[in-house]
């Protein structure tokens, strides 16, 4: 395991982050469609965050 990746369990679903399971990306999923899909993902929550006009 390199130093700058987070402990996987034996199958590889899931990280381990402080003893806490996380599900892990699929590492068949080119990193633009992971880019993508997360700025798509956070693009609700920038639009309730920002304050209403007048």
């Amino acid at each position: 395991m390199e130093a700058d990746q987070p402990e996987r369990t034996p199958d590889g679903r899931y990280i381990v982050v402080k003893g806490r399971r996380w599900r892990a990306t699929d590492p068949e999923i080119p990193e633009g469609v992971v880019a993508a899909a997360l700025d798509a993902a956070g693009e609700p929550g920038r639009r309730t965050a920002r304050p209403a006009d007048g």
